[in-house]
């Protein structure tokens, strides 16, 4: 330590070589801050300076005024210097590095130190000195360990304490609570594991504790008589599909229950059709039935929405549609030419049975068509369905063709169809060799939702250039891909070649998957093209998640299982875990599966002409 000249005191310590740093950032900043402050109180300084002296010698009072509004000024600038010399200088900093929540029992001494920062007139440094304190912890750290001495202490009582009353809670708990939990988790496992829920009928869980677990005893019970009311009216909906598919020419089993699949088939053409219903009960139908001996009426058709009014409306279509060709026979002209049925007035007959109806929001979408099986001549009349998918032999690829547009059923009153377009019969020719096909929406818009890599359905942002590159099926902004007719149309033109269709799945979250249906020992028949659409729209639906368990299952048509096991080439990457089930059950169930929900029915109508 050492004195100097003009009141200064020099003090050499392990805070000195901090200080030169110190005071070069201060004086920077204050140079920065305040140095425009600084220079105008100098400038009025300079200006009042001459004003005093002359009103000192004078006596003039109209100097006075103008003295004032300087000092006033002077005032107000020197308020603002200090405050912000204030906070410049303020920070307070110690050696070592002070932690009031890590304090190191090794470090007990500690200097804070503090600049000093104000303006002396005509200088330009504004760091005046240090102002340091030094202090010491040990007297802390004491306090504390004392302090955390006794509050172990203390706690180790408390723990102790504790123990011994949950000890003693936990036995009183396992004869009060315990015991009735165990009851009703017994009582739930058995609604677990009934599997026709009607059987509950007569189960109740009984606790009568008085309490919550009481009370939820009672909620459980109420459910159970929920479950039992939802069996009875889900088996009243499965006889009503049942009654249903008894309208559509499916084959049936040794018992008379109907399957999901039917045909005719004879030597100049062959119809085949599949139907797998979504749950419940709904609208889409088809049929195909022999008028003579060369010609065959058929039609499919769509119902909008599903429930109950829906199967309603769907077996008025097919009652009119049995009436108009049953004992029907086909007229023919004096040469001899077979004059086939008027189905524009059978489509006006629909039409008006579904209007006067009257369901909100409910109509009919279908085609009918005449077919000579013979020249292949066939007569088609549409209602709000005027694409019409064919194989044509010549191309040899799928094309659609358009019948004239017309309203569905039920839109509007005939009358009102009639004073339009109405309901146009129009001629074609199917040539050997070419194929129709009819399908309702829940083919081409099923749907698969779009996953990432960790299989969680996600919502992709794309560029534009992205989405124009990507077919309109894949729909970014709700997360789903339809299956689209463009896939319908790629499939069965490989089919037709005898080739390997590939799958691509959009966003698919199995990286690389290749998806290859082997269609080379197929002979294309109408058969093998509708089997083959169904089973490729199932795999677009299902997905191998390494989470599937036991309990994840999906339940597939015999059909269908025998189509996929014998074209599908990774079969046994996603169909290795079948459960049991009996000879006669007409679908397999496989675990460790996932798929997204058929949200429609699966109606296809093909036809080919030998």
């Amino acid at each position: 330590d050492k004195a100097t000249s003009s009141g200064t005191y020099l003090m050499d310590d392990f805070i000195s070589p901090r200080i030169s740093a110190l005071q070069e950032s201060i004086n920077t900043k204050a140079e920065s801050e305040v140095s425009a402050i600084s220079a105008e109180i100098e400038r009025l300084n300079e200006q009042v300076e001459p004003l005093v002296s002359k009103f000192i010698r004078t006596g003039d009072a109209s100097l006075e005024e103008s003295i004032n509004d300087i000092q006033n000024e002077l005032r107000d600038l020197d308020t603002e210097l200090n405050a912000r010399l204030y906070d410049i200088g303020n920070q307070v900093s110690s050696f070592p590095q002070y932690n009031s929540e890590d304090l190191d029992d090794n470090i007990t001494q500690y200097t804070f130190y503090k600049p000093i920062v104000f303006r002396s007139q005509n200088d330009k440094s504004y760091f005046r000195g240090v102002v340091r304190l030094g202090i010491s912890t040990d007297g802390i750290l004491t306090t504390i360990t004392a302090s955390s001495e006794q509050l172990i202490k203390i706690i180790a009582v408390i723990a102790a304490a504790a123990i011994v009353l949950g000890i003693l809670g936990a036995l009183i708990l396992a004869s009060i609570i315990v015991k009735p939990i165990n009851k009703l988790v017994r009582g739930v496992e058995v609604i677990r594991d009934t599997e026709d829920k009607e059987d509950l009928k007569d189960h109740e869980i009984i606790i009568k504790t008085g309490d919550e677990l009481s009370v939820l005893a009672d909620t459980v019970n109420q459910m159970i008589d929920n479950l039992v009311e939802a069996a009875s009216a889900n088996k009243l909906l499965t006889v009503g599909k049942e009654v249903q598919k008894k309208f559509i020419p499916l084959e049936e089993d040794s018992t008379g229950n109907k399957l999901s699949t039917g045909k005719e088939d004879n030597e100049n053409v062959e119809f085949f059709g599949y139907y797998e219903g979504a749950r419940g009960v709904s609208g889409d139908y088809f049929d195909f039935r022999k008028i003579d001996d060369v010609h065959y009426a058929a039609i499919k058709c769509d119902v909008a929405g599903k429930g109950v009014p829906a199967s309603l409306i769907m077996v008025e279509v097919a009652t009119i549609f049995l009436n108009f060709f049953r004992n029907r026979k086909i007229v023919k002209t004096k040469s001899g030419k077979p004059v086939p049925p008027n189905i524009s007035e059978l489509t006006y007959s629909i039409n008006d049975l579904v209007e006067e109806v009257g369901f909100t929001g409910r109509f009919a979408a279908f085609t009918i068509a005449i077919v000579n099986s013979l020249t292949g001549d066939i007569f088609l009349c549409n209602a709000g369905d005027n694409l019409v998918h064919i194989f044509d032999s010549s191309q040899q690829k799928m094309i659609i063709k358009e019948l004239p547009e017309s309203p569905a059923s039920g839109v509007f009153p005939s009358d009102m169809v009639r004073m339009g377009k109405g309901f146009v019969q129009v001629k074609d020719r199917l040539k050997p060799g070419d194929c129709l096909l009819m399908f309702t929406d829940g083919l081409e818009e099923a749907q698969r939702h779009l996953r990432g890599s960790d299989f969680k359905v996600l919502k992709p942002e794309v560029t534009d250039e992205e989405r124009s590159s990507m077919p309109e099926s894949v729909n970014h902004d709700d997360g789903f891909e339809e299956f689209g007719v463009w896939r319908i149309q790629e499939l069965i033109n490989t089919l037709k070649a005898g080739g390997q269709y590939t799958l691509h799945k959009y966003y698919n979250p199995v990286a690389d998957e290749s998806l290859i249906f082997d269609f080379s020992d197929l002979e294309g028949t109408i058969e093998d093209i509708v089997l083959a659409c169904v089973s490729v729209e199932r795999i677009f639906r299902i997905y191998p998640d390494p989470s599937a368990g036991p309990d994840d299952r999906v339940r597939v048509d015999k059909v269908i299982v025998k189509f996929l096991e014998e074209h599908f080439n990774q079969w046994n990457v996603y169909f290795s875990n079948p459960l049991p089930g009996k000879d006669e059950d007409h679908y397999i169930t496989f675990s460790h599966l996932k798929e997204d929900d058929q949200y429609d029915d699966l109606t296809v109508l093909g036809i080919s002409k030998k």
